[in-house]
This record gives C-alpha cells, structure tokens and sequence, in this order.
C-alpha cells in the first residue's frame, strides 16, 4: 500500500477542463452547426440537453480517479459506488508516452499513456498531469532501471538532479528537417484520409456542385460538347490528375503536421522519440524490449532514396488518435543512415557481418506455376472463339515467369552472432531482424507442395510480431537447411536469458 509520503494524488485540476472540453466536443458542437446550417431534422437541441448528465459524469470520473506512486508499483484508483484499483509494477512498465496538443502546450501540462505488454491499448491513460509530476513519474518507474538514480521521495532533491544530469546524456541521433516530411509525404499516400474528412465536412454543409455543373461549364469550352467524347477523356484525364495531385498535396500537409521536428534522441537506454505540430507527442523505446526491428521500402521509397523505420516492442503498437504509429523508430530515413539507426536500436546489429543466404534454387517455380496455371486456363478458354487473345497471354506467361524470378532471388536470410536477418521483396523491400534473445518459438512448416520439393517454411515468433502473425517467416528452405537452421535458433534462444 502506498505509504504516507507516497500518498494517492488527483490529476492536474486542468483535467477537469479538458473533460468538459471533451463533452462540449461532442455534443454541443454537432448540434451548433446542424442549427446553423440548418441540416438537421428538429432533434438537435436535445444533443445540448444531453451533455449535462455527461458533463456531471464526466467531473466525477475527474473527482473519483486517484493514482499513487510506490516503492515498485502505479497504482491507479477510480470510482465511488463501485471502485476499481489496477496495480501496475515497475518491471512491467515498458514507457510512459505523453502527449500534448496545443491547450496542453498553454498549461504547461500532458497526457500519459503507460505502455506495458498487456495488448495494442494503453495499460492506463492519465488525463492529465503537470511536466513536472510527468517526469517524476519517469525517474521513479525507470530508476532502477539506470544506473546512478534511485527512487525520490517528496523531500529529496537528488532525483532532479539525477533527472538533469539524465537530460545532459541525451544524445540526438536522427532529425528529420522539413525536406524529408515533404519528401515522406509525398511517399506516404495518407492524403485519402485527410480527403475523405474534408469530403465528409463538405458533404454536410452541402456546398457541393449540382449533378449538371459539367454539362453547363463544359458548354463554354471552346470545341468540347457535353456528350462528347473528347470531352469525356478531358474531363477523365483532368479529374485523375487533380485528384493525385491534391492526394499528394494533402498527404504532404499530414505529415508536416503529424512528424513536425521529428527527433530519435538516445538516453541511457532508452531510445526516445518527439514528433508533432499542434499536437506534440513523446514515445519511449526501451532498447531491451525491443523485439523486431524492421526497414520499408515501397517504389517511392527507392525512388527518393528512402526507408522507413520501425522498432516494435512487446507493449502496443496501435495507431495513435493521429493515426501515427508510436513504433517508430524513424520514419524517413536516407539510405546512409540506415546502419546507424539499426545500430541506434541495438549496438550489435551490424548490417555488414550479415552472410546473407538464398532460398531454394527451384523457388521461382513455385512462385511462377500458381500464375501460370491461370494464365493457362484462360489461354484454353479463349482459344475456340478468341485465337488472338489466347496467342496474346504467352508474353504474360513469359512476363510471370521473369517476375518469380527476380522475387525469389529478392528472398533471403542470413545470421550474425546474435540475431537473424531476413529480407524480401523485388518492386519494394522489407527487412526484419530478431535478435535471438527475443526469439519465443521457432517452427518448420510443410505443406504437401514443400514436402514436394523437399521443401520448408521457418517462422520465428516473439512477444510481439505485430500483423503478419510471425516476426519472421523464411518459405522456400532446402528442408535439411530448414532443420538446421531450427535447430540453430532454437539453441541460441534456450541459452539467451529472455527479458521482457
């Protein structure tokens, strides 16, 4: 139980109006602009009646939520008739991620999100707490974590200074200037979120052109009749062109204002990340709980020389509000500085001692027959009554053919001493590293097409894998490598201390 220097504490009192900010938000605002203009069908007025019951509920929440620091757990209270208390040790917190949009900034205060290996969901979400208690809450989680700091009471001063002299070890590793999120953004293609939004405002405040604006405006074109059909491939061609170009436009404004002064900064061992414009949000990566570490590279990517970084932990991985990933380990990197973020995520992780190995010399085929098999079946099928079409698909077999090879020698894997390495992909490329530390499971896989061609599928698991299901998957092994290199992982792993 929390002694009387650890007593339980309130939340910032801006809480409270942020809470009501938040009810506001959501009721009294949509019923504002449905009035307004007038799209509403009479029931809006009692949208502003409901947000008093979910105000008062809301400042209970407020009143009712209690959180203690201990000797080596949080501990959060709530409620009053029925009331709820979740304790969370220390060794299992793996980062308290803030975040702060501009009210925040203003106030001087944050969010907290208390990231454990518990799910894709935050364990706990703190609304809201001063700078001040944010970064108490950081030594005391993280201080036997650290060498040369310890747990502070409210008497005791070291713990500043230790949080200063923690502050002077920051060391800044990558950040990304305002080029490179224009460069991402026009990589990135989240600019159909951010069209579908505006569409959606728009919609509802029916501005929208009516059914025949094209026909009356395509009549003062000079040349160009509504039905015709130049006016069709004009018209066609403009709407592609102007819909890729404000996709593109869009997607640049997302991201200068999502990955605004992006920073990957190294503090002991903690790997920490700032990024945002109007809402500002700090991510810890601790590096002993990293679990894979990955590269991206789409068309684009390799177009403008780019990659993107990833360092999954075993804790979550959703989206934030922002639909911003917090696994980031650095979104827009050059292709220099690929090795040093890699070695930023872990100092063993050395690209250059990778001996990186193919997969099975007759792997081309098995990518190549699924494709040729239906390029067959419509050959046959349009050889009665369409010849010509039937004698066109032999170049699209021969281009299948090209393209399973050029994949499956895109295929490989290698060892270093204390990691596996496994890369994929001919049009884009992806890389996945484990370190065998992390390593939870290792299986063969056989379906009857592998035992086949004496064949098998190795997959590596961990804590957290994210989508895919496994955090590595090696198909097309020469089935006696394949049982090897089983053996090998599942070796290395047993005599890896595993942390979490």
């Amino acid at each position: 139980m929390p002694t009387r220097s650890e007593g339980f504490r309130r939340l910032h009192p801006a809480s409270l109006l942020f809470t009501v900010g938040q009810v506001l938000r959501a009721f009294l605002l949509p019923a504002v602009l449905l009035l307004v203009f007038q799209q509403g069908e009479g029931f809006e007025g009692w949208l502003a009646i409901l947000a008093v019951p979910a105000g008062v509920a809301a400042i209970v929440r407020y009143l009712s939520l209690r959180y203690a620091l201990t000797q080596d757990e949080l501990v959060i209270r709530r409620g009053i008739l029925n009331r709820t208390e979740r304790r969370v040790p220390f060794d299992h917190i793996h980062s308290l991620d803030t975040s702060r949009n501009v009210v925040h900034r203003l106030l001087g205060v944050a969010d907290v999100m208390v990231q454990t290996a518990s799910g894709s969901e935050p364990e706990a979400v703190l609304r809201v707490l001063s700078l001040d208690d944010v970064e108490a809450m950081r030594m005391r989680v993280f201080s036997d974590r650290r060498p040369g700091t310890r747990p502070t009471t409210d008497g005791d001063r070291s713990g500043d200074r230790a949080s200063d002299a923690a502050r002077d070890d920051t060391r800044l590793v990558a950040h990304a200037s305002i080029g490179d999120l224009v460069t991402y953004g026009l990589i990135s293609n989240r600019g159909t979120v951010a069209l579908a939004a505006a569409l959606g405002v728009v919609s509802q405040l029916d501005v929208l052109p009516a059914e025949d604006w094209w026909e009356q405006h395509a009549r003062q074109l000079p040349g160009l009749a509504p039905q015709g059909a130049i006016a069709t491939v004009v018209a066609v061609t403009a709407v592609v062109i102007g819909t890729i170009v404000v996709l593109r436009l869009l997607s640049v404004v997302w991201m200068l204002a999502t990955l605004w002064d992006f920073r990957l900064e190294i503090r002991a061992d903690e790997l920490r990340t700032r990024y945002g414009l109007l809402t500002q949000r700090t991510v810890t990566l601790p590096r002993r709980r990293i679990q894979v570490v990955t590269s991206e590279q789409g068309w684009l990517h390799r177009l403008f020389h780019r990659t993107s970084m990833r360092a999954r932990t075993a804790g979550a991985v959703a989206a934030d509000r922002s639909g911003s990933s917090r696994d980031w380990l650095y979104p827009v990197a050059r292709d220099e500085q690929v090795e040093s973020l890699l070695t930023a995520a872990h100092p063993e992780l050395d690209a250059s001692r990778v001996d990186w190995q193919p997969v099975h010399s007759r792997a081309w085929r098995r990518l190549a027959v699924r494709w040729l098999l239906v390029i067959a079946a419509a050959a046959v099928a349009a050889l009665a009554t369409r010849p010509v079409v039937a004698l066109a698909l032999v170049p699209v077999a021969a281009a299948s053919v090209w393209v399973a090879r050029r994949r499956a020698r895109s295929i490989r894997w290698g060892l270093t001493p204390t990691a596996i390495w496994y890369c994929h992909g001919w049009i884009g490329r992806h890389l996945r590293v484990v370190r065998f530390a992390k390593i939870q499971a290792v299986s063969l896989f056989e379906n009857p097409f592998d035992r086949r061609h004496h064949m098998a599928t190795v997959t590596v698991d961990t804590a957290n894998a994210g989508p895919g299901g496994s955090a590595i998957r090696i198909p097309f092994l020469d089935r006696t490598l394949a049982e090897r290199l089983r053996e090998r992982l599942g070796s290395e792993a047993s005599v890896t201390r595993f942390q979490w």
